[in-house]
């Protein structure tokens, strides 16, 4: 589910060099949905994630003057759209948002606390008005006046160039499996999806970055392959999962769960299926004891 919800790339928020990018929020597994939830990680995963992979590189591909920028949660602090009943219902989903917005919501929690962030110092003051009566979003300043049509245009190419490509795209691979190491090779298998598949692309990513280094050819659905040809020195640790090409060039989302394999061995992730677990709630603060009173 490609979701957009504020693209219109407010002029009181954004800057020129601002209206260069978009935000692409994403949850990981556990999804961070509270105020005090900190954001995601590159190492964790999630079908919704497996989308964001593929809007960052196709959508930049088709659409070259707009980049994204990744957010690793599934919405701001303590914010929701519509994207999250489907993630609800284990439906990869994701949010595409306009790089800064005229409202209080703080942005992301990346500021380490204390949580929520505050936003953006560059935004404007009275688009920090925590009554919405000032900021333009959900208030009756949430005119046309404030937009830039030129960027929401863009945004929309993102999302539809998306859907065409996954619309043409065979299905992804699967049955997905690795086993073997990253010091001594990754044997893979997976099973070939119905349709018309021209070849098969197998990459992997480090526990540390967010996208696949380099897409390497396959035609057989299942084969041997070490760390260096992934692009990676042997024994790092890295997710790897096979995607399905047609004779057009048209990608699928690679195959879900990714397997991460380390110098030891690969294993599919303890948590990878419980793609709609939250974080558990914090732990209650210790008692206020007065020695006082004792």
């Amino acid at each position: 589910m490609l979701n957009t919800d504020i693209p219109g790339g407010d002029t009181s928020a954004n800057t020129r060099a601002d209206l260069q990018n978009f935000r692409l929020y994403s949850p990981g597994i556990p999804r961070e949905r509270r105020s005090t939830d900190p954001d995601g990680s590159t190492d964790n995963e999630s079908p919704s994630r497996g989308v964001m992979r593929y809007i960052g590189v196709w959508g930049s591909a088709y659409v070259p003057t707009i980049t994204m920028t990744p957010k690793l949660r599934e919405d701001r602090p303590g914010r929701g759209s519509d994207h999250t009943s489907f993630i609800s219902q284990a439906c990869p989903a994701v949010r595409f948002m306009e790089t800064h917005e005229c409202s209080p919501s703080p942005v992301d929690n990346s500021c380490g606390g204390p949580f929520p962030c505050p936003p953006p110092a560059e935004i404007p003051a009275f688009c920090k008005d925590t009554s919405f009566i000032t900021t333009h979003q959900h208030s009756p300043g949430d005119l046309v006046a404030n937009i830039t049509p030129t960027y929401a245009s863009r945004i929309a190419q993102v999302m539809a160039s998306v859907a065409a490509s996954l619309a043409r795209a065979p299905l992804s691979p699967t049955e997905f499996n690795a086993t073997g190491n990253s010091a001594r090779g990754v044997n893979f298998h997976f099973e070939r999806p119905d349709g018309r598949v021209n070849h098969f692309v197998v990459a992997a990513r480090s526990i540390n970055e967010d996208f696949y280094r380099q897409r390497v050819v396959i035609s057989d659905d299942g084969g041997r392959i070490s760390a260096t040809t992934l692009g990676f020195n042997p024994g790092d640790s890295f997710y790897i999962s096979v995607a399905a090409v047609d004779r057009q060039g048209h990608e699928s989302l690679f195959a879900y769960p990714e397997i991460r394999c380390d110098s030891t061995a690969c294993a599919i992730p303890s948590y990878a299926f419980d793609v709609t677990a939250p974080l558990p709630m914090p732990p209650p603060p210790p008692p206020d004891h007065d020695t006082d009173d004792d």
